[in-house]
């Protein structure tokens, strides 16, 4: 008790220049208490909520009811991030669009008509066909060759002809379709390297609002020390005039004035220390974020890529 009463007399008997210093290393260590507690609450809930996200994110195949349930962990980073980037790119993360079902659909079709005609009962209905487009061809050719029949023949080859370029077109239309449908379901380089840009912004803002305010720790670890070291040198040197004063080098006479002077720069080391330690903490678990989301945009990238084929992520 003796020793508290005596640093606070030392204090208060101090010279104005050493009050001040240590008025100054007081705010400075409110200050950065009052950081350290805020970011720590703001960290501790951010990797909450991201852990949270990022089980239901690879959880899910739906990611229009992903991004619906993001909404619920607003302070985690990831969360914000997916909104951002799905919010430019939603038709991106849609699932294989209705061309490609209807390329599916009928190359099932024309494979089953194919199947048909392979089976017994085609060839024998084929060849049916055949047998009487061919007693057909004979009877007319024992027709005698009037004019009218002549031009009945002509107009029937005419539109067998129109026939079969229709049929030739539509089916060179499907496969065009089908064609597009494909290409339509995979996503192109540059719209890649969009979606990566766009990531990586909306990842660096959310980086920026956790590194908030850590400047200032960092400011008071390295600033605090030299302040305190400034009240000590002022100190002494208002020690050293006391004794040119009173004309005495007497230890009774030097001890108060130095150890005032020392007063400050235990505060400053006592304000310095803590704000150093909980920087570097701080600075660390923002990495750990700044990982998660590179792995976020990792996996997005690969759903993007992957989107119009059949592998399962």
């Amino acid at each position: 008790m003796s020793s508290d009463v005596s640093i606070l007399n030392l204090i208060l008997d101090s010279g104005a220049v050493a009050k001040t210093v240590i008025v100054v290393l007081l705010v400075f260590s409110v200050v950065s208490w009052a950081i350290m507690a805020d970011r720590w609450r703001y960290f501790r809930r951010a990797q909450a909520q991201s852990r949270r996200f990022l089980e239901f994110f690879q959880s899910q195949r739906d990611y229009d009811q992903v991004y619906n349930a993001a909404s619920q962990w607003p302070g985690s980073p990831a969360a914000v991030v997916f909104r951002e980037v799905y919010e430019k790119h939603a038709p991106a993360f849609s699932p294989r669009g209705g061309g490609a079902d209807q390329a599916d659909q009928e190359g099932q079709g024309g494979g089953a008509g194919e199947a048909d005609r392979a089976t017994p009962a085609g060839q024998a209905d084929q060849a049916d066909q055949g047998g009487g487009a061919g007693r057909a061809v004979q009877a007319e050719r024992a027709t005698p060759a009037t004019p009218a029949a002549q031009a009945a023949r002509a107009v029937r080859a005419a539109r067998a002809v129109q026939a079969a370029r229709a049929t030739g077109a539509g089916q060179a239309a499907q496969a065009d379709q089908a064609d597009q449908a494909g290409r339509s379901m995979e996503i192109d380089q540059d719209q890649l390297e969009v979606v990566y840009r766009d990531l990586r912004v909306a990842a660096h803002r959310q980086l920026a609002r956790f590194d908030q305010r850590l400047p200032v720790l960092a400011t008071t670890g390295s600033v605090c020390p030299f302040l305190g070291l400034f009240g000590t040198v002022w100190g002494v040197m208002t020690a050293f005039l006391d004794i040119s004063t009173q004309g005495s080098t007497n230890i009774v006479v030097v001890a108060p004035g130095i150890a005032e002077a020392l007063i400050t720069t235990i505060a400053g080391l006592a304000v310095a220390i803590p704000a150093m330690v909980g920087y570097n903490y701080f600075v660390q678990r923002s990495r750990t974020l700044g990982l998660e989301l590179e792995d976020l945009a990792t996996a997005v990238l690969n759903i993007l890529q992957l989107r119009g084929r059949h592998e399962r992520l």
